[in-house]
C-alpha cells in the first residue's frame, strides 16, 4: 500500500539504549483509543474518546514510525487498543507492517468479539500471534465484566484464531480479587481444553475511576499456590532476557500457562518497551507521567533522520522504574487505557 522508501534501514545501526543500558526492542502501539467492551478495571461506559479522526495517527504515519523505530533496533510490534479490529481495514496496516525489512515479529492485543470474521485475513496479511483479553470462562461473569453479551462471539473467534494457523494464540486473564481469582485452575486447564496459552496479569493501578487498590491484587504466588492444589507445576526458564512472563508447566495436562507479577515482581530493570498512544504520543513507561508528540514531529515535514534523532533523545529518557513497583502505593496513570494500549 506504501511506498517503500529509503531512511532508517539499519545502516551502522547503534542498538537502541535507554539512559541505564536497557536495549528496547518491542513496540506496543495503540491503533485505536475505540473498543466495543466496558471491562470495568479499564474504562466507564460513559468516558470520553480522544475526538476527530484526525487525532489519531493515519496508516501512512504508523508504517513510516513502525519503519524508523525497526530500523532504529525494534524487532517486536505489538497492536492494540482500545479494541484494534475496530480500526477500517486494519488487515492493510498488518499486511505493510509485515513486510518491513528486520521486523521479527508483528502481533495483536484484541477482545476477540470479530475475530471470527477477521482471523483468517489477519493471518493471511502476515500477522504471526494473537493475545486475547478474556477473564472468565462463565458466560454471564463475563458478559456481565464486559458490559454486553459477547462470551459466544468470543468463543467463536478464538476458535477461529485457532483455525487460521497463528504461531501462539493466548488468553490474558487480569485477576480481581472477588471477582474471578476463584478462576485459576478453570482457566488452566480451559486453555488446555482450547490449545492456548494463558497468561495470568495481576490488577494494575491503570483505568478510570481510580478502582484499584492494592489488596486486589491476586499475587504470582497466590496463583501458583492455587493451581498446585490440584496439579505439580515446573518453572520454565526465561528465553528472552525482557520477557515480563514467568511461564510454567503443568505436566499433568501437558500445557503452560504464564504469570505477569507487575505488581508483586516488578520487572523495570530488563525492560524492553515502549508505547505509542492512538493519538501519537510515546510513553516510555506505561505508567509515564509525560509523553513526547510524536505525530506533531510527523506531520511537521522532518525528515527520518530527524525523527530518528528526537526517537534516541527521548528513549534515553526512559524511566529507571516508572510504576514504583518498590513503593506500597503504585503511581496511577492520568491517561486512559484504551488509550495507551496495553
Amino acid at each position: 500500500m506504501f511506498e517503500k522508501i529509503g531512511g532508517c534501514t539499519g545502516k551502522n545501526m547503534k542498538p537502541l539504549l535507554d539512559g541505564i543500558g536497557r536495549k528496547i526492542t518491542d513496540l506496543r502501539l495503540s491503533v485505536t483509543d475505540r473498543c466495543n467492551f466496558y471491562c470495568s478495571y479499564c474504562r466507564d461506559a460513559m468516558a470520553p474518546s480522544i475526538g476527530q479522526r484526525s487525532e489519531i495517527l493515519s496508516f501512512e504515519e504508523i508504517y513510516r514510525m513502525s519503519r524508523i523505530l525497526v530500523g532504529m533496533g525494534i524487532e517486536k510490534i505489538r497492536l492494540t487498543g482500545g479494541e484494534p479490529l475496530l480500526r477500517r481495514k486494519i488487515e492493510m496496516l498488518v499486511r505493510d507492517l509485515s513486510g518491513i525489512s528486520g521486523l521479527r515479529d508483528l502481533a495483536m492485543t484484541t477482545n476477540g468479539y470479530l475475530l471470527k470474521w477477521k482471523a483468517a485475513g489477519l493471518r493471511e496479511a502476515g500477522l504471526r500471534r494473537i493475545n486475547f483479553s478474556m477473564d472468565s470462562t462463565r458466560e454471564e461473569r463475563f458478559d456481565k465484566l464486559v458490559g454486553c453479551h459477547a462470551f459466544a462471539k468470543v468463543l467463536d473467534g478464538l476458535q477461529a484464531a485457532l483455525a487460521a494457523g497463528f504461531d501462539r494464540v493466548r488468553l490474558n486473564t487480569v485477576l480481581i480479587r472477588g471477582m474471578n481469582d476463584d478462576e485459576i485452575l478453570d482457566f488452566v486447564e480451559f486453555g488446555k481444553r482450547m490449545g492456548a496459552q494463558v497468561r495470568f496479569i495481576e490488577f494494575m493501578p491503570l483505568g478510570e475511576g481510580n478502582r484499584w487498590r492494592k489488596d486486589l491484587v491476586v499475587t504470582a504466588e497466590e496463583i501458583l499456590a492455587a493451581v498446585s492444589t490440584k496439579y505439580s507445576v515446573l518453572p520454565i526458564p526465561r528465553s528472552d532476557s525482557g520477557q515480563t512472563s514467568r511461564e510454567y508447566h503443568v505436566p499433568a495436562l501437558d500445557t503452560i500457562f504464564g504469570i505477569i507479577p507487575s505488581v508483586s515482581i516488578p520487572f523495570c530493570d530488563r525492560c524492553s518497551r515502549i508505547r505509542i498512544t492512538a493519538d501519537g504520543h510515546l510513553r516510555t513507561c506505561l505508567f509515564s507521567a509525560s509523553e513526547a508528540d510524536v505525530k506533531k514531529h510527523l506531520r511537521s515535514g522532518v525528515s527520518d533522520d530527524e525523527m530518528e534523532r528526537f526517537f534516541r533523545d527521548q528513549i534515553y529518557q526512559k524511566e529507571a522504574a516508572g510504576h514504583q513497583g518498590e513503593s506500597p502505593d503504585l503511581a496511577t496513570s492520568c491517561r486512559r487505557m484504551p488509550t495507551i494500549g496495553g
